[in-house]
């Protein structure tokens, strides 16, 4: 059981007229969620991002987004399914991934 300091996540947001959003996102790993919000413009059209959640974490309030904090293990892995949730927030509430 080896435990969890990082997680990465490579989000892209499409490249076509309205794919971007202004609602809140979270990845599920490991049987937590986590806040995917930086303090850029996180998922634009044509955005970009890596999301450093845990050590050399690029989130905003990291205390909160850290998988050491509880701490998880691989062995979590294997338990929950990884996965991201939107949670709507005003006029900009659809998002197209690529």
């Amino acid at each position: 059981m080896n435990a969890i300091s990082q997680i990465v996540a490579h989000i892209v947001t499409a490249d076509i007229d309205h794919a971007s959003t202004g609602s809140w996102i979270y990845l599920g790993v490991a049987g937590r969620e986590f806040s995917l919000d930086t303090h850029g413009v996180d998922f634009s059209r044509g955005a970009d991002a890596n999301f450093r959640l845990g050590q050399d974490s690029n989130v905003k309030y990291p205390e909160y987004n850290d998988p050491r904090r509880p701490p998880l293990s691989t062995e979590d892995l294997h338990h929950f399914p990884v996965y991201l949730r939107v949670e709507s927030a005003g006029e900009r509430a659809a998002w197209c991934l690529e």
